[in-house]
């Protein structure tokens, strides 16, 4: 994977590890906006919870 980010400002006043959060996925992955929101509200209201994800339903005979 690449990523390529161009920085202006190292350290963002308006970003924090309180409001930042980092979704990584497969090429192949379909979600909705809502799924995403559920996932973000979890960890908002868990401040012990680091990671969150949602379950996967395969559909596929996995060739």
């Amino acid at each position: 994977m690449i990523v390529r980010v161009n920085h202006t400002n190292v350290n963002p006043p308006h970003l924090t590890a309180e409001n930042t959060f980092i979704l990584a996925l497969d090429g192949d992955v379909d979600f909705t906006p809502k799924a995403v929101r559920l996932l973000v509200d979890k960890m908002v209201t868990d401040d012990q919870l680091g990671a969150a994800c949602g379950r996967i339903h395969p559909i596929g005979k996995g060739n």
